[in-house]
């Protein structure tokens, strides 16, 4: 975490106050800070550093797929833990956070904030969240997060597979927000899918279970395929490992990011 978040402290051109020196021959004009100046009575240059910080939008599915349980769990639970997760590791970044919950309406939502003054309100309501019996209207949730989601962002979607109906609609909608957004689909497997296609079938039962297993197998890769197809990022992991993974994923990409920003700031 503690390498995944450096700050590089790049002198020179940013928005983010880091310092006071004095004056020297060939700093710019602009540069001198009058009220600093005044005080000291000699020439004094503010220094700042790049500003880092991003929009991190959390998209979290709450429909039908995401009641079944994992062992003792709800694919729900393991989502929620994970976003709260990624939230407070985005708070030591500096990264505002924001929220869409859906199913079948918009659940919840609140624009993109500082995570410092606002993770016990984002607390709160994905604490009060619940799976619904339900069919997500993944259309709906994508579309108001383009018309509210003005600055690019990072959005972490957090879901099951998605429905092979619903993916025509869904695709064209996700198409849209990558072409201005960085998108993260998350989807968590179930080790009893693994477990049926890596044993062999003993019963009629067991081979109604390998069956099943493939279709929901064949349909999860196909949905991953059109997904990094369309641009975006797909992390693909058992439940238990959901947590770590994303955070994983999100000190990557924050790197990632840190290194553009050094190249365009040498570059002005």
């Amino acid at each position: 975490i503690e390498q995944g978040l450096r700050r590089m402290k790049l002198r020179g051109a940013g928005t983010e106050f880091e310092s006071l020196r004095e004056w020297t021959d060939g700093d710019a004009f602009r540069a001198i800070d009058w009220k600093a100046t005044a005080r000291r009575g000699k020439l004094m240059v503010a220094q700042h550093e790049v500003e880092r910080s991003q929009n991190v939008m959390l998209l979290l599915d709450c429909g039908r797929l995401m009641t079944a349980r994992i062992d003792t769990a709800r694919k729900l639970d393991y989502a929620v833990t994970a976003a709260l997760s990624l939230a407070t590791v985005a708070g030591l970044a500096s990264d505002r956070v924001g929220l869409v919950a859906f199913a079948r309406e918009i659940l919840a939502a609140g624009a993109p904030r500082s995570t410092r003054s606002s993770i016990a309100r984002l607390t709160d309501t994905l604490y009060g969240l619940e799976p619904r019996f339900e069919e997500s209207n993944y259309a709906r949730a994508l579309t108001y997060l383009r018309h509210h989601l003005h600055k690019r962002s990072l959005i972490v979607f957090l879901t099951d597979v998605i429905d092979p109906l619903a993916q025509v609609t869904v695709m064209a909608e996700v198409v849209s927000l990558a072409k201005h957004h960085l998108l993260i689909c998350v989807f968590m497997n179930d080790a009893a899918v693994s477990d049926a296609l890596g044993s062999e079938p003993r019963n009629v039962r067991d081979a109604y279970r390998a069956n099943v297993a493939v279709d929901l197998a064949n349909e999860r890769r196909l949905a991953k395929s059109m997904l990094e197809r369309a641009g975006v990022l797909v992390v693909d992991v058992p439940a238990k490992k959901l947590t770590t993974a994303l955070i994983d994923e999100y000190l990557r990409l924050t790197r990632r990011y840190s290194r553009s920003e050094e190249r365009r700031v040498g570059k002005e």
